[in-house]
């Protein structure tokens, strides 16, 4: 692509972008109902720093591993997939067994910071008359289970990007582009 259609179609798509968010931001600065949700949100996040800190971090570690291991990961992007989808099944198995040997050794504690993380869930439990220890099996069956179907699923992702690139590929090298 040219530098003068990148530059021209760059510029479009900023103006775009940035007159939605001037709009949105003039929306949400004059109804007051929004400005309430938006304060909400604040002191929901600025009441639970440590929960959200330890997510950076997280992202954190994610971001430099990624990015150490870049090189490989453009010869083989299969394994940028595999890499993410594993690392994500097993964190979520991990915090499913993690949560589920705390529910059952410690169910009102784990209730209490669970629920102090999710409130509308928790909220939504006590609603529906569910027990804090189901609340938590529940919570901690479906991490296991998406941890499986993510470890079960990573085959066929890997198997398409795999596919997908080697199309890019022959497809750059017949038009003689990058």
């Amino acid at each position: 692509m040219s530098v003068r259609k990148f530059t021209l179609y760059s510029a479009a798509g900023s103006l775009i972008f940035n007159a939605a968010l001037a709009y949105s931001a003039y929306a949400a600065r004059t109804n007051p109902d929004v400005l309430a949700e938006i304060r909400v949100v604040i002191a929901y996040a600025t009441s639970r720093w440590p929960f959200f800190l330890a997510l950076a971090f997280i992202a954190l570690v994610a971001a430099y591993l990624l990015y150490r291991r870049r090189y490989a990961y453009r010869q083989a992007p299969q394994l940028a997939v595999r890499h993410v989808l594993r690392a994500s099944a097993i964190a979520a198995l991990a915090s499913g067994m993690i949560l589920l040997g705390f529910s059952l050794f410690a169910p009102h504690g784990t209730y209490r910071a669970v629920t102090w993380i999710a409130v509308d869930a928790g909220q939504l439990a006590e609603q529906y008359g569910i027990s804090g220890f189901l609340f938590l099996l529940g919570i901690a069956f479906a991490a296991i289970t998406l941890g499986l179907v993510a470890l079960t699923v990573s085959p066929f992702f890997e198997q398409l990007t795999k596919a997908l690139f080697e199309r890019l590929r022959a497809r750059s090298g017949k038009d003689g582009s990058c």
